[in-house]
């Protein structure tokens, strides 16, 4: 399995030869969103889901867009609605799907469904949440996010111990601000001897 990092919270998977996506934001829709065969979206927030611009992908290349309830509700494409514990099968790629809800961002704002994928067991992409499993191989969790605090974050590494962490989620963080948070980070799970892969937008990790 290859992983190929996008801006914010946006990962391109390509394994059992199949390339997918996971969520196209608005801070930066990958160049190559047309190479996509699926598009999984975790959550209906515009960073995480450029609805223009998956509406113009799917113009011309109708590929399958897996997400939540909230997602299809809001938009004018076809959404191909999933649950927790729900499996996608994408010929030899096998996708579980995890989790109901975004993580507390704010005591005003009503929950916000969100969905977790994980792909071939080997990699988790959470979105806004972190992810109630233990020892996975590699998730991807954020740098900065107004839900995720350092100390729910040692807790969580402390206690559901994933093998290897790979950063998204960092995109309103300036120059001084992404290097506090990825020696943060990088700090946080050298105290629990979990690898961590600060990926930067364009880089790829082979898992």
């Amino acid at each position: 399995m290859q992983l190929i990092r996008h801006p914010q919270a946006c990962m391109e998977i390509r394994a059992k030869e199949k390339t997918v996506f996971v969520d196209p934001g608005t801070f930066g829709v990958p160049e190559n969103l047309g190479s996509a065969e699926a598009i999984f979206i975790t959550h209906y927030h515009f960073d995480h889901a450029d609805t223009a611009a998956i509406a113009h992908l799917l113009a011309t290349k109708p590929v399958p867009v897996y997400g939540p309830a909230a997602l299809a509700a809001a938009v004018d494409f076809p959404v191909r609605t999933v649950t927790e514990d729900e499996e996608v099968v994408l010929d030899d790629l096998h996708v579980k799907v995890c989790g109901a809800w975004q993580d507390v961002t704010s005591i005003y704002d009503p929950p916000i469904e969100n969905l977790g994928y994980l792909f071939e067991d080997v990699f988790l992409h959470p979105g806004d949440a972190l992810p109630r499993f233990y020892n996975l191989p590699a998730v991807a969790l954020p740098l900065a996010a107004p839900w995720a605090k350092r100390a729910d974050m040692e807790r969580y590494l402390a206690e559901y111990r994933p093998q290897s962490v790979v950063s998204v989620h960092d995109i309103t963080l300036n120059a001084l601000g992404l290097d506090f948070a990825l020696q943060s980070m990088a700090e946080m799970c050298r105290q629990v001897g979990i690898q961590f892969y600060p990926l930067k937008v364009g880089q790829r990790l082979s898992l």
